[in-house]
């Protein structure tokens, strides 16, 4: 007879049933499928992913929803939606700042150097974009918009472009 550790060796879990019911529907491996739209699943360690898998299934218990791969997605961006939140409503109340990151200076000037920054711009997080951008462009002055020289209620209207593309416009009303 097998005492409980043994028959563990045989059994699986309910996280384990789960993805496998997932990837059966799904035709592809359902922990990496949220991988790929959960991006931050990667960071964590094989027991840390099998405890998200873990709340997904709590909440779509919770909220009597069927074990389908769509509603997985939903369970797994309210996950994230209530995580933000959470940590948002503890930011405010604790006063928390993040650091201000570091970003990479990229050379401007030169075609290796944009295409670097592109590079670089494809492989952060979104949400990172700003922060790079905001970054980069702190400081600089920005332009100032064109100031209208005649009043916006008289405006010029094309007639017809000349042989060399240029139009040609009619009296201004």
């Amino acid at each position: 007879m097998m005492n409980a550790d043994e028959m563990l060796k045989y059994t699986k879990s309910k996280e384990d049933v789960f993805l496998e019911t997932l990837t059966h529907q799904a035709g592809t491996d359902a922990l990496e499928a949220a991988c790929r739209i959960f991006p931050k699943m990667r960071e964590l360690s094989p027991e840390d992913q099998k405890q998200e898998v873990g709340r997904v299934m709590d909440i779509m218990a919770e909220n009597r929803m069927a074990t389908t791969v769509e509603n997985a997605i939903r369970a797994g961006k309210f996950l994230e939606s209530s995580e933000m939140v959470d940590a948002a409503d503890w930011m405010e109340r604790t006063g928390y700042q993040p650091p201000p990151r570091d970003f990479p200076k990229f050379d401007d000037e030169t075609a290796e150097g944009k295409q670097r920054q592109e590079e670089y711009l494809r492989s952060i997080p979104l949400e990172d974009t700003a922060g790079f951008l905001k970054a980069k462009y702190d400081g600089v002055s920005q332009p100032q918009p064109i100031q209208e020289q005649r009043p916006a209620t008289k405006t010029p209207d094309v007639l017809y472009y000349d042989g060399n593309g240029f139009p040609v416009f009619s009296e201004v009303r």
